[in-house]
């Protein structure tokens, strides 16, 4: 029910904000100093040189996988990051946004974290999580990207201006239930914190200089296939089948050397979802990786 996620999500909130550790060994956020200001990150799971990266999308944060990194954090070292321009990290300050931020997190996490880095992301982290792999190919030991940005042309514009340009409740409500199949998924502390995050400062503008690196009228401006088919790591893509931001792409769009998944009956969060099919297949294509 709406009421059990609702109570899920504020217990998870508490808990990181809190410091507590609960299910997942879940810590307090902390904040490390990256070019041009700081990347909070919330890191769980045994020590090791070799982490799960998530990267969420446009408007989201590390709460984006609230239902995955406690469950990848039973058995491996996992580090989940609020991108510049999101949660509690600092914008991206110049016009190269996807570089600015890829770059942002290898500060922050190579120095931490020496072994493999395992990528999950999700639409604009997609992109982000293609430039990571370009700077550090070695470095990656799997790609598990969930509705990536970059594969196709198609996106809906309207989304991204829309969720922008939305300052009430109820219009940022009818935003978000775009994201999700089923609509009754979207739930009050989702649209509450979604809203006291708009109104900070620098919020808008950073938001408006990622929704500009994502599409125009033309439709999407990032391309990732050809980073994605030159790895030599495992490399799986998931995608819902009612996905209205992101839509499935085409056949020939998707690379020769991607596992494809198509989940029915799931729109653009299928990390939230199909949290337990998500998770196994992350798991899965982490353990085809070497891990």
């Amino acid at each position: 029910t709406q009421e059990e996620i609702d109570a899920f999500i504020q217990s998870y909130a508490d808990r990181i904000g809190s410091g507590e550790e609960g299910e997942g060994g879940l810590s307090l956020p902390r904040k490390i100093a990256v070019p041009g200001g700081s990347l909070n990150l919330l890191e769980a799971g045994e020590p090791s040189d070799d982490i799960v990266l998530f990267l969420h999308g446009f408007g989201g944060d590390l709460t984006t996988w609230l239902f995955n990194q406690p469950v990848l954090a039973e058995t491996m070292r996992t580090i989940a990051v609020d991108l510049p321009g999101h949660g509690d990290s600092s914008p991206a300050a110049g016009s190269n946004v996807v570089d600015e931020i890829a770059v942002a997190i290898q500060e922050a996490v190579t120095p931490i974290a020496s072994g493999k880095i395992h990528l999950v992301a999700h639409s604009f982290g997609g992109a982000i999580a293609a430039a990571l792999a370009a700077r550090l190919p070695s470095r990656i030991g799997s790609l598990t990207l969930l509705a990536p940005i970059g594969l196709s042309k198609q996106i809906s514009r309207d989304f991204l201006t829309d969720f922008i340009a939305a300052e009430r409740r109820r219009p940022l409500q009818n935003v978000l239930e775009r994201l999700f199949a089923d609509p009754s998924k979207i739930t009050n502390d989702m649209v509450e914190g979604t809203l006291r995050f708009k109104r900070l400062e620098g919020v808008p503008e950073a938001l408006s200089a990622i929704a500009d690196a994502i599409a125009d009228d033309g439709g999407q401006k990032q391309s990732i296939g050809a980073t994605l088919s030159a790895l030599p790591c495992p490399v799986t893509l998931i995608w819902g089948d009612q996905d209205q931001i992101v839509p499935v792409p085409q056949q020939g769009e998707i690379p020769a050397n991607a596992t494809f998944l198509n989940i029915p009956g799931t729109g653009h969060m299928p990390q939230m979802e199909a949290a337990s099919t998500v998770n196994d297949e992350i798991i899965k294509t982490i353990k085809r990786g070497g891990a």
